[in-house]
């Protein structure tokens, strides 16, 4: 019997989060935390916009995701997940090749703007090549002996270092929604550094973002006991992800990012999970350089999308009045 799409539906958010629980590959990207985040703190522009496929062969995925308002508030874009996160698609199944060759082709004729990130987990299971914008996420492996990563850690001197970093008084531990207010003086300043940013985020959103039951909040402090630094980890249910580090620009020069990596590393092993997922880096190259000191595997991560000529439309004049101005 050919395999179909036989129905299609919107998952309500009990149904939505207990298929989160049940995909082993899942990240925090395709939980409704993430998603219902981004409504609660922009419910004028976002709101969680979920698609549940069901197969002829009773197998059911969902697609998760938001739908915003973008290009001037002119268009609705589906994006899985928001802020070019993973998308999934997520199920309590075994996905084959044949599911996501139609969900893929079912999404792109559902949505007449949007796009959605294939999970990379998702993708070391399923044998399949994805059409689509290719991109990559560094991911280091979690699940071998200490001496083993221990060694990984030391050839390209992370240990030595965090030791380091260690020794000038540094030191990196879980926190929560009191240190917000300094988090977010830090944040504003780093984005100003910042190149290409495609969006700036309220209090409001990392105060939801720090609430849910599956975010860590990591703060760096010094010796002085003073935050100079954060970042979030989502976690998923055998994998973690590095999400919007920060530092203070007056201590750029200290090795924090290693100091924070070979403590997460141990902390997250010793919890029982496989990866630790360092996010695609939106190809800078000196980013990409940096993750490569943990020697982590490069996992594909294809970008899906779909864009209507209304929309190219509008970006086309948009470069054509940035070219002129």
């Amino acid at each position: 019997m050919t395999l179909k799409i036989v129905d299609t539906t919107v998952p309500d958010k009990d149904e939505w989060a207990d298929t989160w629980h049940q995909c082993r590959w899942a990240t925090f990207f395709e939980s409704p935390e993430w998603c219902y985040c981004w409504e609660e703190a922009y419910a004028d522009t976002y709101r969680a916009d979920p698609i549940m496929f069901t197969f002829s062969d009773g197998v059911k995925a969902i697609i998760p995701g938001t739908t915003g308002k973008r290009l001037l508030g002119s268009i609705r874009i589906r994006e899985s997940s928001p802020g070019g996160t993973y998308g999934g698609p997520i199920s309590s199944s075994n996905l084959k090749p044949e599911h996501l060759k139609l969900l893929t082709q079912k999404f792109i004729s559902l949505v007449p703007n949007g796009f959605f990130r294939v999970n990379p987990y998702l993708l070391r299971e399923v044998n399949i090549s994805i059409s689509g914008d290719k991109d990559f996420t560094q991911t280091v492996f979690l699940n071998q002996k200490e001496e083993k990563l221990a060694s990984q850690l030391k050839k390209k001197g992370v240990l030595k270092d965090a030791a380091k970093a260690r020794s000038e008084g540094f030191n990196v531990r879980i926190t929560n929604e009191t240190d917000l207010k300094p988090f977010m003086k830090i944040y504003f300043n780093a984005r100003q550094r910042w190149q290409k940013v495609t969006k700036m985020h309220s209090p409001a959103f990392y105060s939801c973002l720090i609430g849910c039951d599956h975010v860590d909040f990591w703060g760096c402090y010094n010796k002085e006991h003073q935050l100079v630094g954060g970042r979030i980890v989502g976690l998923g249910n055998h994998n973690v992800v590095s999400w919007q580090a920060v530092k203070d620009t007056d201590y750029m020069m200290h090795r924090l990012g290693e100091l924070y990596h070979a403590d997460l590393f141990w902390y997250y092993r010793n919890r029982g999970f496989t990866w630790f997922d360092l996010s695609p880096s939106g190809g800078h190259r000196g980013v990409e350089q940096f993750k490569d000191k943990f020697l982590p595997y490069r996992l594909p991560s294809p970008v899906v999308s779909q864009r209507s000529l209304l929309t190219n439309f509008i970006n086309f004049i948009r470069s054509a009045g940035k070219r002129n101005g």
